[in-house]
């Protein structure tokens, strides 16, 4: 599982840069197409980071929806004309945020070694 880290550490990389350029806002980044690419990049390396992390450490994390995430990463790549960025926009400021909880605890628990899958909210944890 150490390789699982740094493709999770690659999906968090890759979160945080959606949350900078998404902190442009909403009108910014319907306006301006290089922010819009910018967003998009990254959506694609999360989907294939997310390709790349074990089936292993996944089992963690079931309630992530890894194979939707990688499929955006294919829709992006092979059908890019075709993208709604409303919905880009949607995930960037709904989804990213869940995901990062999520995979923040899964990291713990990839590093920790730890067994066992994830409560559904990374806030249920016994802390």
């Amino acid at each position: 599982m150490t390789e699982d880290r740094l493709y999770l550490a690659h999906i968090l990389e890759a979160i945080q840069y959606i949350r900078d350029d998404a902190a442009a806002g909403h009108e910014a980044f319907m306006a301006d197409r290089r922010l819009r690419q910018l967003i998009f990049h990254n959506l694609q390396i999360i989907g294939e980071a997310t390709k790349q992390v074990s089936a292993e450490a996944k089992a963690h994390a079931p309630h992530v929806p890894w194979r939707q995430i990688a499929g955006l990463r294919d829709a992006l790549v092979h059908n890019y004309d075709g993208i709604n960025p409303d919905r880009i926009w949607d995930i960037a400021e709904n989804e990213i945020p869940r995901l990062e909880s999520a995979v923040k605890a899964l990291l713990a628990i990839v590093e920790a070694g730890a067994e066992g899958p994830l409560p559904e909210h990374p806030d249920e944890r016994d802390t």
